[in-house]
């Protein structure tokens, strides 16, 4: 056995003790060499298949894969961007989807595609499911105080838990080092397997630094237990913020903020209400409950 194999073997925390990176094991795992992948790739084959039976294919919408990072800085993420792909087919399609008036990347613009549809906009589902969505609001807004009334924002996928994250202002979290680029040497990782042959919509990476902070209220300190568990209860209850609609057999995340309202005595002294977007701040417990 040579020496970087030895040292991989006891020292390395993302091989097997083959020294197999078994996050480059996704895409044809061996139940003999790599059974945890293999059979956890197997859970979502199964989902995928019963509830394309039962419940038309929808699940699983999430799939969240937590790793330590060993040389960069903060809590972030990566995700698929068929923008951001390596693959020519990937953004020549996603180009189409836009051209053609596509809200969704699920849509497919050929009928023959994954997603559905034809290249037509009006096959795109979202735009009349997001039209009912704004008009419940007003409706909401002129019954009750429109204050209250809750806004609805579509987002890409790849990009819409760590907005959640950054407007959450969680401590450790830094959406400028998230990527959403799909490298050609990352096609066996979980997230671009999720993303790319179960179509899964919520796919994610989630790195922790093991080289501390050089961002937020943590800037300059490694991160403890205590830390990391506050990081698992913003990143567990940004999903409550999530709703979704349907478009090409598929989910597609939407973010559901309520409105809070803001009083401020102006100079004359009379007094402003301003309707804004939550942004909730580290150890505010209405937002970890």
């Amino acid at each position: 056995m040579k020496f970087n194999q030895i040292t991989n073997l006891f020292f390395s925390t993302r091989t097997d003790l083959q020294t197999d990176d078994l996050n480059r094991q996704w895409q044809r795992p061996s139940p003999l060499l790599h059974p945890t992948i293999y059979h956890a790739r197997n859970v979502l084959r199964a989902l995928k298949h019963f509830s394309g039976v039962v419940g038309g294919g929808h699940n699983p919408v999430a799939f969240v894969d937590l790793h330590g990072h060993s040389r960069r800085k903060n809590i972030f993420s990566y995700s698929c961007s068929p923008a951001l792909s390596w693959r020519r087919a990937d953004r020549s399609g996603h180009k189409k989807r836009v051209q053609s008036g596509h809200l969704c990347t699920a849509c497919s613009p050929s009928s023959k595609g994954k997603g559905g549809g034809n290249s037509s906009s009006s096959s795109c589902q979202l735009r009349g499911q997001m039209k009912v969505l704004k008009r419940r609001q007003a409706e909401m807004g002129s019954k009750n105080d429109e204050t209250h009334s809750p806004g609805f924002y579509l987002l890409p996928p790849f990009a819409t838990l760590p907005v959640l994250l950054q407007l959450a202002q969680a401590p450790a979290f830094s959406l400028d080092s998230c990527s959403f680029a799909v490298q050609r040497d990352r096609e066996h990782t979980a997230r671009v397997v999720g993303w790319r042959h179960f179509a899964i919509p919520l796919v994610y990476t989630v790195e922790c630094t093991a080289s501390g902070c050089d961002v937020g209220p943590y800037a300059g300190r490694h991160l403890t237990v205590d830390q990391l568990e506050e990081m698992g209860a913003y990143l567990a209850a940004a999903f409550a913020f999530l709703d979704f609609l349907h478009c090409g057999g598929r989910h597609v995340p939407v973010i559901v903020l309520p409105k809070t309202t803001t009083t401020a005595v102006a100079g004359n002294g009379q007094q402003t209400t301003t309707v804004i977007s939550p942004v909730r701040h580290p150890g505010n417990d209405d937002f970890l409950r």
